[in-house]
Formats: structure tokens, C-alpha cells, sequence
């Protein structure tokens, strides 16, 4: 059997491209480096992709996959990969440096560096993309460049708070992923003595256990002032005011000014991604809309579990969902769905079939037939379900975004539904009723409904009367359902009662693992 995958490994070597892309533009991408104030202060290195005039692209430069590492001597990102993925040590600098580099370093993507914006649109729509765990600027190239194509300009974001598999910056910044054991409690680190090998006994220099939940929601938190700080520095862009601290390739310099529609700034963002993503427009009004790739909701807080959403929200979910966050992760969809609907916001839940969490980021897509083989892809075509995806974010984004109001809407938006559920669809609410806050476009619109040629593809959730009576449940914030030892404490607790026939334990329940990863 292995034998067999690493012959398909070996075939795949040769197809490390992506698909042509269907948008009617070609796409550039440049990597920048974007600084709230010359010296200390905030900064991130992003990456634009954006829509080109053909004669400009094919004059370019091709662009690359894997982020540049700046000179700085660290580990290239395609051995930071491995290492994150498979946890420190020598055996993830191995398969780095002999597997993952010569794979990843030729990768081919149908873009251009540093080229000019296409002069074709007047304006474009501004997307901000979050990555999660493990991943980088560069992991959701497919689903950013697929935007770009059909108009969008994309900031894909590389977080600086030690979620990067790891986060390289043009001035030479490194900043290492942070590594945490599936524990609820992370045990400290032992230090040694300045300058030598020795642990140090000084409590001074001793660092404390932290759980699971407070360094994830640190994380959270310094995510979310860190796509607030883009949204920031697109607002400046859109000005003219971005001076020397927003940097743009030649090109690019000036030709943004006037040409963000920041009334339609959304975010898309996959698994922690996700997460954040929701997070900021609960505290920033200036998103417009959102879509959450197979969300994570572990670090988010006990505030976030009673809110409703601020802004039309698509969750877009694997087949797998429910192992993200088990038991808690549901409910908690469940209840901002349920909220949402109550307050006049259109929030949907759709899972694409035949996908696992793996499935929204660029791997399946480049190597499709090796991650089938080890389970890492869902059963179905990576390259197809990437193409729903795709499909279900554009039409979300562009029916918020660029719908005219229909006061007819709070009719037709829920008779739609309804017909749906009839006709054997699984729908989750009924959309949105009413239009938001003075900051967001008034009236009354559509509820989004899955595109009639995508229906087949997907399964839109149900709330029905027992998940209503669970999303009023208190959601366990903090509750870490990875740990080995929560899982066999729920087992011999569910074991002691004697279920009754044909009953699952609630340790097994529990028991489906997951990761706000790649």
C-alpha cells in the first residue's frame, strides 16, 4: 500500500499546478510589507492577488508558490510545513528538507509578480483572506486567486502571532510557529541559565503552565487587531495616504487610490482563519460580509457564544465538521445561526460533500490523488470540491455586496426556504429579514440561497426543534475535547452508567479529534 501511494507521489511530481482559473481576469501577486509606523510598531507581510490586463501578464514575471525567505538563513516554508505538521524534532526537518522543499519549490501558479492592476475596472472589491493553524499567506492560493479572477482585490494575511507554520518578513523578521501539546493545560517551559545549558532554579526565570483555551484566545485576540490593522491600511491605500510604511511594488504605487470600494470590504478566511474572521465584524462594522471555511471556535470567547452575527455569514463546512470542536463547536454554530435569524441577519450553513478540513487550503488541490490515499482529502475530487467552494464563496460575497434591496425579500427569502425544505433540501433559518446598522447598506434584502447548479453538491443544515433546544444550551468555552485524557475521562464517566440500548457514549462523542489546522 505504501508503495502504491509513493508511486502516486511520483506521478504527481509533474501535475504541481493549479487549474485554470475561470474568472475573466488574469491575476497578479506581490508580497508586502505593511508597518503602522516606521520602526517599532505593528507589522505584517501580506500577500495581494488581483485582477491583471492580459498583455500586462503575459509580459510578466512568473510568480512563486512558497513565500521567499528574505536572506535570513531560517527554514524555507516548505520544511516550516513539515515541521508543523509533524511537531518539532529531527524527524520534521527530514521530511522538509527531502520531501516537502523539492516538492513544494515547484509548484506552478498561474500568476504574475509585481505587475500592473488590471485598468479594465474602475474599482475593486476588497477581501481580506485569514489563514489558520499551520498555514501561511501562500496555503489558499486557489480559493484567492479564484476571487482576483473575477474582480476582487485579496489581502491573504500571515498572522505574527506564532499560528504561521512560520512567518517570514522583509525587513528579516522571523517569527517561529508556536507548538502546543494536545493538553488542556501546556505545561511550562523549562529555562536555563543565561548563557548556559543548565535549567535555572530562579523563579524569576521560570516560565508558568498556561492552558489550552488562554493561548489560543491570546492568539485570537492579537489576530484580530492584526486584520483590523489591514483593513486599516487598505482604507489609507484607498486614500492615497499609505506614505512609506504601506508598501507596494512600482507598479502598484498610486494606482489603488479611489479604486477600493471599501463599503464592500468582506473577509474570508478557513478554520482558525474562520474564526477570526467572525470575530473582527463583530468588533468592526466596516466588513460587510463574511465566509467562514469549516470554522474553528475553540479560542473564541463566552461574549461570541451569545452574540448573533453582525454581517451576512456563510459557514462553509466539511463533511467532518463536527470534529473540529466536538459537541461544543455545533452547538455554538447553531446558536449564532438561531440569534442571527431572530436579529435580521442572513447566516447560512452549508457542508460540501465529500471534503475534509484539508479541503480549503491549496495541498489537495496540487497533489489530489497522494492526500485521497493517506485520508487528509475528502472521497470526492479535490480539484471539483475546490471548485464548489470557490463557486459558494462568490455567489455569498456577491449577493450581499452587490444585491439591489427588495422589500419583497422577507417574503420571498423565506418562501424560498421553506420550498427547499420541502423538497427534501436541509436548510438552516431563514436568511436575512432586515438590513443592518447605519454602517452597512440599508434595506431589505434576498436571503442567500444555494445556486440551483450547485445544490447537488451540498447539504444545507437543519435546526430543527432538538438543535434549537441545544443552541440554547451554554456552550463549554474552554473546554478542550483533544485532550487524550478528557477523552478517556468522558469514556469510563459514560461507561459507569449503563446507557441504554443502542445509546452512543458521550465519550465517543467526544472522541472525534481535529485541528484548527492548514
Amino acid at each position: 500500500k505504501i508503495d502504491s501511494q509513493v508511486s502516486r507521489f511520483a506521478e504527481e511530481r509533474n501535475m504541481l499546478s493549479f487549474p485554470e482559473l475561470k474568472g475573466p481576469y488574469k491575476v497578479g501577486q506581490c508580497d508586502c510589507l505593511w508597518k503602522e509606523a516606521e520602526g517599532d510598531g505593528r507589522k505584517l507581510v501580506v500577500r495581494l492577488f488581483y485582477p491583471a490586463d492580459e498583455d500586462e501578464w503575459k509580459a510578466g514575471k512568473a510568480a512563486s508558490w512558497l513565500p521567499s525567505t528574505y536572506g535570513t538563513g531560517a527554514i524555507s516554508y516548505a520544511q516550516a510545513y513539515a515541521k508543523a505538521l509533524s511537531g518539532p524534532g529531527i524527524n520534521g526537518a527530514l521530511i522538509g528538507a527531502l520531501g516537502f522543499q523539492p516538492l513544494m519549490s515547484s509548484v506552478r501558479v498561474p500568476t504574475k509578480e509585481d505587475i500592473e492592476i488590471s485598468n479594465a475596472l474602475p474599482e475593486f472589491d476588497p477581501v481580506v483572506f485569514c489563514h489558520g493553524l499551520t498555514a501561511s499567506r501562500s496555503c489558499h492560493s486557489a480559493t484567492c486567486m479564484d476571487l482576483a479572477s473575477h474582480g476582487r482585490l485579496v489581502v491573504a494575511i500571515e498572522f505574527s502571532d506564532g499560528s504561521a507554520a512560520v512567518n517570514i518578513l522583509p525587513d528579516q523578521t522571523v517569527n517561529q510557529y508556536k507548538h502546543a501539546p494536545k493538553r488542556e493545560e501546556i505545561p511550562a517551559k523549562q529555562r536555563r541559565i543565561p548563557g548556559g545549558f543548565a535549567p535555572s532554579l530562579s523563579p524569576q526565570n521560570q516560565s508558568k503552565p498556561v492552558s489550552q483555551y488562554d493561548f489560543r484566545n491570546g492568539q485570537l485576540q492579537q489576530r484580530i487587531q492584526e486584520l483590523r490593522f489591514v483593513a486599516d491600511c487598505l482604507e489609507r491605500l484607498n486614500e492615497g495616504t499609505e506614505g512609506t510604511t504601506i508598501q507596494l511594488p512600482e507598479k502598484l504605487r498610486g494606482q489603488l487610490k479611489g479604486r477600493l470600494a471599501m463599503s464592500r470590504l468582506s473577509s474570508v478566511g478557513h478554520s482558525f482563519g474562520a474564526c477570526t474572521n467572525i470575530s473582527a465584524c463583530q468588533e468592526d462594522k466596516r466588513f460587510k460580509a463574511t465566509v467562514a471555511h469549516d470554522i474553528w471556535l475553540f479560542p473564541s470567547n463566552n461574549q461570541m457564544a451569545r452574540a448573533s452575527l453582525t454581517c451576512p455569514t456563510l459557514f462553509l463546512s466539511a463533511d467532518t465538521f463536527d470534529n473540529l470542536w466536538p459537541d461544543e463547536g455545533r452547538r455554538m454554530v447553531d446558536g449564532l445561526l438561531l440569534r442571527s435569524h431572530r436579529a435580521g441577519t442572513d447566516a447560512v450553513d452549508v457542508h460540501v460533500q465529500g471534503t475534509r478540513h484539508q479541503n480549503f487550503s491549496d495541498f489537495p488541490v496540487l497533489v489530489p490523488q497522494l492526500l485521497v490515499a493517506f485520508g487528509a482529502s475528502g472521497p470526492t475530487d479535490p480539484r471539483a470540491s475546490m471548485a464548489t467552494i470557490n463557486a459558494l464563496t462568490r455567489s455569498f460575497l456577491d449577493h450581499h455586496l452587490h444585491a439591489a434591496p427588495d422589500p419583497a425579500s422577507q417574503v420571498v427569502g423565506w418562501l424560498g426556504r421553506a420550498v427547499q425544505a420541502v423538497a427534501g433540501a436541509q436548510v438552516m433559518g431563514l436568511g436575512a429579514l432586515a438590513g443592518g446598522e447605519e454602517s452597512r447598506p440599508s434595506g431589505v434584502y434576498h436571503a442567500w440561497t444555494v445556486p440551483e447548479e450547485l445544490a447537488d453538491l451540498v447539504n444545507l443544515q437543519v435546526l430543527d426543534e432538538e438543535r434549537k433546544a441545544q443552541a440554547e444550551e451554554q456552550v463549554k468555552m474552554g473546554l478542550f475535547t483533544y485532550d487524550p485524557l478528557i477523552k478517556a475521562k468522558a469514556r469510563r464517566s459514560s461507561a459507569a452508567e449503563i446507557p441504554e440500548e443502542g445509546a452512543e457514549l458521550e465519550g465517543e462523542k467526544m472522541a472525534g479529534g481535529g485541528s484548527g489546522g492548514v
